[in-house]
């Protein structure tokens, strides 16, 4: 078994694009990181937002401060800011607890990073720039991965993690209509010393088949991880993974950006389901879900053997 058996496949830039596209990508990726840099102690975690004050109140007691301003307005959709996650990774840091930790030891940790959605000036000529070559790239990778249209869903952001800042061991969770998760890192000249690195973890019932139980991916430009939910029953969903901490004075980003099939879906109008003999409930709309495309309805009907 390779490690695309479990859904994590790594390609290079280079192999894609020729030397002066790579270099103009640098380019657009300095550019970007200034921005960014600009507007760090400003961003807030509205890309993974948290849906109780728990780990907020335990953090208080730790730090002995007040933070109740993060949950008193929105104690169900937290945002955490950038002086908060920055004062719970500094007392981490001093007191030896690091990626490793779990929601069994700390209640809540997983949630508590800077990622943000909202806080992107998306339409900056300088991170408008990045994004449009980083589209390229990506939609010169996914027909690689399947034979079929798919787009990216609408909402897209960026993990920052400053240093001494981490992502502790979690699984990720439903893939459900998420066909593929593709990441991109603005970053350059990072070292595996540097740290910040994404490490994934092997399923138990692999680790045979492997030389080590896990693996680290160094975050630079030039990578382009994609989580592949399509493959072996999105045994993706099942791989424990982190970020180690930050070593270095430089912020570590990522661009998570989601995808789904590309197909025509309109249940509460004139859609093509009406015209299928057996029908599934459809999502409601406030669920945020998608329907069966066409594609997996045949597979379905196939798998059952319906019609035949």
């Amino acid at each position: 078994m390779n490690n695309q058996d479990l859904g994590i496949e790594l390609f290079d830039i280079r192999d894609y694009f020729n030397n002066t596209y790579v270099k103009e990508y640098k380019r657009l990726v300095i550019a970007a990181r200034k921005q960014l840099k600009k507007q760090l102690k400003t961003f807030v975690s509205d890309g993974n937002t948290a849906s109780n004050p728990i780990f907020v109140k335990y953090m208080e007691d730790l730090l002995d401060k007040d933070y109740s301003y993060l949950y008193k307005e929105t104690p169900t959709n937290i945002c955490y800011d950038y002086n908060f996650v920055m004062d719970c990774f500094e007392y981490f840091d001093k007191n030896n607890i690091d990626e490793l930790y779990t929601d069994n030891e700390i209640p809540w940790i997983q949630r508590l990073g800077l990622f943000t959605a909202n806080g992107i000036r998306w339409k900056m000529s300088e991170y408008s720039h990045y994004i449009d070559a980083t589209d390229v790239i990506n939609d010169k990778i996914t027909p690689t991965l399947v034979d079929f249209p798919i787009i990216k869903y609408s909402g897209r952001h960026v993990n920052i993690f400053p240093k001494k800042s981490f992502m502790s061991l979690h699984q990720d969770e439903s893939s459900e209509g998420r066909l593929m998760t593709i990441l991109n890192y603005p970053n350059i000249d990072r070292t595996m010393e540097d740290g910040s690195l994404y490490r994934y973890f092997i399923p138990k019932r692999y680790e045979e088949e492997y030389d080590c139980n896990h693996y680290d991916i160094l975050c630079n430009y030039t990578t382009v991880l994609v989580l592949n939910h399509l493959k072996n029953n999105d045994i993706a969903g099942e791989v424990s993974h982190l970020i180690t901490k930050n070593n270095s004075d430089k912020v570590r980003y990522g661009l998570y950006t989601q995808y789904r099939e590309d197909f025509e879906c309109n249940p509460q109008g004139d859609c093509w389901c009406k015209e299928e003999e057996y029908k599934l409930p459809i999502p409601d709309p406030k669920d945020n879900e998608i329907c069966y495309s066409p594609r997996e309805i045949k597979n379905l009907k196939d798998k059952l053997k319906i019609g035949n």
